[in-house]
This record gives C-alpha cells, sequence and structure tokens, in this order.
C-alpha cells in the first residue's frame, strides 16, 4: 500500500510539472473473451510532439478470479475530422494471469474545454486474441 501511495504522489508531482506534455486520466475498460472482464482504468498520457505520444495504462478487472493489466502504448496521430482525431495504436501489456501480450487498435480523442475524451478499441493477441473496449477522460 505505502508503494502504491508513493507512486501515485510521484505520478501527481510529474504531472503538475510537465502540464502540456503529459496527461492523466481514469476510465473503464472491457475485455470481451470467454470470461468477460470489467473495471476501472489508470492512464497517463506523454505527448511527444505533433504527431506521436505514448501511454500507460493500468487496469484492474472485476471478475469471479479478480485480475489486473498494464499496457505500453504508442500512438500516431493519422488524421481528424472537426475537433475529433483518430490515431492507430501498437503496443505491448502484461495480464494477471495471462502473461505478456501485444496491442493494435485505434483511440478515438474527442478535446473538451478543459479535458479529453477518449475511446479505445483494442484487440489483445497472446495466445488467443481478446477484443477490449476502454473509455474515460484525460485531464
Amino acid at each position: 500500500m505505502r508503494i502504491l501511495i508513493t507512486s501515485i504522489l510521484t505520478l501527481f508531482t510529474v504531472i503538475c510539472l510537465h502540464a502540456q506534455l503529459f496527461n492523466f486520466g481514469v476510465g473503464t475498460g472491457i475485455v470481451f473473451s470467454d470470461q468477460t472482464a470489467f473495471g476501472p482504468q489508470i492512464r497517463l498520457q506523454y505527448n511527444m510532439d505533433e504527431k506521436f505520444n505514448m501511454a500507460a495504462s493500468y487496469n484492474y478487472y472485476i471478475t469471479k478470479d479478480s485480475g489486473s493489466a498494464f499496457d505500453f502504448d504508442l500512438r500516431y496521430k493519422l488524421f481528424q475530422i472537426g475537433n475529433v482525431r483518430f490515431n492507430p495504436m501498437a503496443g505491448i501489456g502484461y495480464r494477471n494471469p495471462g502473461g505478456v501480450n501485444l496491442n493494435a487498435g485505434l483511440v478515438t480523442e474527442i478535446p473538451q474545454n478543459s479535458f479529453l475524451i477518449y475511446i479505445e478499441p483494442k484487440f489483445i493477441i497472446d495466445e488467443t486474441v481478446f477484443f477490449a473496449l476502454t473509455g474515460g477522460i484525460l485531464f
């Protein structure tokens, strides 16, 4: 628990110091598999330049046998329709239980006045292929 509190405080400090480069967000995710899992998500996004950003997210899935996942993704800002941005993404993740996997999908970002709404459908590829859908708000 002490490590979690220290990590959250460190993350908050980094976000405050680099407000234009980092976005912090919360959301929910659902994974569709033989045992559908649903749960909260915490996300940190780093804007590298005008075309690329990276995101790290942690999901805690509420199921009979609760599990968690950590994903690290690279996104390319492909095109924009009005204010809505579409960014293909690819990355690597770790699921407990499950192990290491690959991620591929498309992130949709909808900017608002003081926050950003994201919707992320993606495929999780390991021994089998699962579909996951996450969404939330980045500040």
